[in-house]
């Protein structure tokens, strides 16, 4: 069971950490295979989320191509990523605000958006990671407070950052008298579950609560992941 991580041990228990982070959740995933964006929002204050609204939209084709390259070095990486990154923020906005049209809610009603970005670059095993954002942008252009970059954090202490979505498996389907298996075909398939994850591992991240898995992604110990961006 994930608890809270000794350096944010502020007396608080696990369950005061998260009830004073609830509320509504954005959470938005695109996956190696740059299908599309898949986006949700998530009601948190019942204890277990609630899906108030949920989207997949499919990244326009040059978007997806200069992703795609992006992957393997070329010229003058750094504009071409920015100038993706800036793109890829202005898809995710309108699609946050097609999502709070859709749940009927306003900006100020939402906690936080967790978006994991797309990944171009995962080299764990020389110390980084890279997933193509522009989180300051974002909070911008939604009013929103963002919180990114999750799979670093997992990175500087030793770990894979992947899969990360298992946490919130554990998190949700723990049984004490079952074993439960869950199938996570990542970036390929189930992309609202993926969506609903970083959406949970942004209010973790608001909680000051950890969001990994150290038997999964070999990490050596539990952090909390992701970086604030305030609106």
């Amino acid at each position: 069971m994930i608890q809270p991580c000794a350096e944010h041990n502020d007396g608080h228990t696990p369950s005061q950490r998260a009830h004073d982070a609830d509320g509504l959740y954005i959470g938005l995933m695109s996956g190696t295979s740059m299908g599309g964006v898949a986006g949700v929002i998530v009601d948190f204050t019942q204890g277990r989320p609630q899906v108030r609204a949920e989207a997949f939209v499919s990244l326009p084709p040059e978007l997806r191509d200069t992703l795609f390259a992006l992957q393997s070095p070329e010229d003058n990486e750094v504009h071409r990523e920015a100038h993706a990154a800036n793109a890829l923020a202005a898809r995710y906005a309108a699609y946050c605000h097609a999502l709070q049209t859709r749940a009927r809610v306003s900006a100020g009603d939402v906690r936080a958006i967790g978006v994991h970005g797309q990944t171009i670059r995962h080299r764990p095993e020389l110390g980084y990671t890279r997933q193509i954002n522009n989180p300051a942008l974002l909070a911008e252009l939604t009013g929103i407070d963002v919180v990114a970059d999750f799979r670093s954090r997992d990175v500087a202490v030793g770990g894979h950052a992947a899969p990360l979505v298992p946490a919130f498996h554990a998190a949700m389907f723990v049984h004490e008298h079952e074993t439960r298996v869950v199938c996570n075909l990542g970036g390929i398939a189930s992309h609202q579950v993926e969506a609903l994850a970083f959406a949970w591992l942004a209010m973790r991240h608001v909680a000051r609560l950890p969001g990994n898995l150290p038997t999964v992604t070999g990490v050596a110990g539990e952090r909390v992941l992701g970086a604030l961006y305030p609106r």
